[in-house]
């Protein structure tokens, strides 16, 4: 019974590193946030925010907003050190209408400088 009992918790917290739905993104990866623009808005980093960031050595997180049948597919195009800022395309793929229920899901981009302090431009390309 104990086993049992020790087997469901490392379950259970191996569980635990991953967001959930409402879990902003610097308290499930740490790293240092980032502004993140969105089609020329910017989204100052905050709990809440749908679009968020954060660089933890040469891995940068950006969580993006996503709906069932409605993902996004993120893709690196570039990183600018003299203007200090990290070039992102998301491109919504979907088939059919979009479900109502909303969810950010985290994306990897790894780059080979240090981008701490910078800012990432998100276009995103909708179709």
């Amino acid at each position: 019974m104990l086993a049992a009992v020790a087997v469901i918790a490392v379950q259970l917290s191996g569980c635990a590193v991953y967001p959930t739905d409402s879990e902003p993104l610097a308290e499930n990866y740490g790293g240092e946030p980032l502004i993140v623009e969105v089609n020329g808005e910017v989204i100052e980093p905050e709990a809440d925010a749908l679009w968020s960031a954060s660089v933890d050595g040469r891995r940068v997180v950006l969580t993006v907003p996503e709906s069932g049948g409605c993902t996004k597919q993120v893709e690196l195009s570039g990183v600018d050190v003299t203007s200090k800022t990290i070039d992102v395309v998301a491109t919504s793929k979907h088939e059919g209408p979009c479900a109502a229920n909303l969810f950010l899901t985290p994306k990897e981009l790894l780059v080979d400088t240090d981008v701490r302090g910078f800012t990432v431009h998100v276009r995103v390309d909708e179709g």
